[in-house]
């Protein structure tokens, strides 16, 4: 019979005592302590503030540690929050400063190196981010002595819209480390957007809509990213149980019921839809795309057609602005005007008899009004290269949800450049959409970050060989 060892006696050796808790008890007691004399000491309004400031050290924390809580906030606060303040702040552009804030203290304090995703996108963003600044700068010189230019405010408010746009991408693509997170944040604008389409297509449930979700963060890139994610995992991620594909098949419908039946004389409902549908399918089959092409023409040829007739006000009168912009940009075509500027410069250029301030309606025209020609060409440089690295990723990344991200997020990019056509919907103008338009127009920042953060995770030596 085995012979039973006595127990085993436990010494310092075999249970060696914790070094940082008696450290570790004097912080807790010394937290006590603190708060039952902050209690005693500070007013009710001071007191206050001290909350604030713990709250907020928490919460950096906790950022810091994932921050993917943090672009969840962005995508839920933006659907749903209400502004704050006179100048419409909002939850994504707060989050969005105070991330970058935190992941740069982060770097310069902790890790003691500043880097980023080695990613050719990289260099066209920080080229914008720059080209932007020079244009703010050229927006303090007079262009036209016969007006005023826009108030500094505003000027701030249009630099910030893209400066912020721009960080959310940075953010993504170098934060989101582990493919789950990047699930968790698809899987959640998904779970978010479809409450949005089951409130606006259930008779009854329109009181709850409004109540839940902020009409200005429902704009046409909403109608970009919402349907191109929802259809490229129905049709490329073959992992989804039946259940869910039915769902998401629902919900497709129901995007295009509500952007062709419900509101179909607004162009930017269901244009990017559409758009973003026939990418990911083009993408994934040739033959499909080929055949749809052909089967869809006529429809699509009668859908412009009667979209023109319907519109045919609107569209004219925005090709008329389009061309009186053109001779007020010529002062300085190769760097803009400026943000905001040009709005207070249209009244010396009556429309259709009118002397009225106006604006384009279109973010290609106001990137050239706002930061020239070289910053139209910097933009386009960078979603060129957005659209590469999707590319090049679509038979890098495993099957599943990471191939179905590429092809969603390759259809988004599409229909995020068709909503930009059709409105400044992608880098809102602070005198039409304004600072809440980036309520919607940080989702494409946001998912494109999220093409980059693949890119990171998928390196060409591990390339998968797998096919669907």
């Amino acid at each position: 019979m085995a012979r039973i060892p006595f127990p085993i006696r436990l010494t310092a050796e075999t249970h060696p005592r914790d070094p940082f808790s008696r450290t570790r008890v004097l912080i807790i007691l010394g937290a006590v302590l603190v708060s039952g004399l902050l209690a005693f000491t500070l007013s009710q309004d001071q007191m206050i503030w001290v909350l604030i400031l713990i709250f907020g050290v928490a919460g950096g924390l906790l950022l810091r540690r994932w921050p993917v809580l943090g672009f969840v906030l962005m995508i839920f606060g933006g659907m749903s929050l209400p502004d704050v303040g006179p100048k419409n702040i909002n939850m994504p552009m707060v989050m969005v400063a105070v991330m970058f804030v935190i992941w740069l203290g982060d770097m310069l304090v902790v890790q003691k190196k500043v880097r980023f995703a080695a990613s050719r996108t990289m260099l066209p963003l920080i080229a914008f981010l720059s080209i932007s600044v020079l244009a703010f700068g050229m927006g303090q010189f007079s262009w036209f002595g016969f007006t005023q230019n826009a108030p500094l405010d505003a000027q701030i408010g249009g630099l910030a819209v893209v400066v912020l746009s721009l960080l959310a991408f940075l953010l993504v693509a170098n934060q989101v480390n582990d493919i789950k997170w990047l699930q968790v944040l698809t899987w959640f604008f998904i779970g978010w957007g479809s409450l949005h389409v089951i409130v606006r297509i259930v008779p009854g449930l329109g009181v709850v809509n409004q109540a839940v979700f902020r009409a200005q963060a429902i704009g046409g890139v909403f109608w970009a990213w919402f349907p191109s994610l929802v259809f490229s995992q129905l049709l490329v991620n073959k992992t989804l149980r039946p259940g869910l594909r039915i769902f998401l098949g629902l919900m497709i419908l129901g995007g295009l019921y509500i952007g062709l039946g419900q509101t179909y004389d607004w162009k930017s409902g269901w244009v990017p839809q559409l758009l973003g549908i026939a990418t990911i399918v083009a993408l994934y089959s040739w033959r499909w795309g080929l055949f749809l092409a052909v089967l869809g023409a006529y429809p699509t040829l009668m859908l412009i057609a009667d979209a023109l007739v319907a519109d045919d006000y609107s569209v004219s009168t925005r090709i008329e602005a389009w061309l009186i912009l053109r001779e007020i940009v010529k002062v300085n075509p190769v760097l803009g005007l400026g943000f905001a500027n040009y709005y207070w410069y249209t009244p010396l250029f009556p429309i259709r008899g009118f002397a009225v301030r106006f604006n384009s309606h279109n973010n290609f025209i106001d990137i050239i009004a706002q930061t020239g020609l070289v910053g139209l060409g910097i933009f386009l440089w960078f979603f060129l290269e957005v659209g590469r690295v999707g590319m090049r990723l679509i038979h890098r990344v495993p099957a599943g949800f990471p191939r179905a991200y590429v092809y969603g997020a390759l259809g988004g990019l599409i229909a995020t450049l068709a909503a930009a056509m059709l409105g400044d919907w992608v880098l809102p103008f602070v005198y039409n959409i304004g600072l809440s338009g980036v309520r919607t127009g940080i989702l494409a920042w946001i998912f494109l970050g999220g093409l980059v953060a693949l890119e990171t995770l998928y390196p060409p030596q591990e390339a998968s060989g797998a096919s669907d």
